[in-house]
């Protein structure tokens, strides 16, 4: 499996503030067969949101990237369903404290905020994969106000 550790402020020091989230892992998510049928891949459990650093290490294989994002939507679907929607602020200066800050602004809902941390090195896969992540949590959460209306 993979793992993710949250950073804090100051950007050296770690924290474990978002790592219950970041490392949940869905074991029982829809096989994407790209990822768990793959001897390449055999070691790897595609099963928490820390797997979208993935992107970062085949950024030239499209089939790894699309498989990545697929994951990434079952676990958006998984929050969503355990009613714990979980939105990623994207990377960069001071997403923790705007994670942070939007979680003091949701208090009321059960929506949560995450950062990975405070990083600017990308490729822009991981970018990729946020969006997509976050897309797909705001189709789950617009639908279902759709349905209660």
């Amino acid at each position: 499996m993979i793992n993710a550790r949250g950073q804090t402020s100051p950007s050296d020091s770690l924290k474990h503030e978002f790592d219950g989230i970041l490392n949940r892992c869905f074991d029982d998510l829809d096989l994407v067969p790209y990822l768990d049928q793959n001897p390449r891949f055999i070691e790897i459990k595609f099963c928490n949101l820390a797997m979208l650093f993935m992107l970062e290490v085949y950024p030239d294989d499209s089939i790894f990237t699309q498989s990545i994002i697929k994951k990434a939507k079952l676990i958006a679907q998984r929050f969503y369903d355990d009613a714990t929607p979980v939105l990623i602020v994207r990377n960069g200066m001071n997403s923790i404290e705007n994670a942070r800050r939007l979680n003091l602004k949701s208090e009321s809902s059960d929506l949560t905020y995450v950062s990975f941390g405070n990083s600017c090195l990308s490729t822009g896969l991981i970018d990729l994969g946020i969006a997509e992540f976050n897309r797909e949590t705001r189709r789950l959460i617009s639908g279902n106000n759709t349905q209660k209306e």
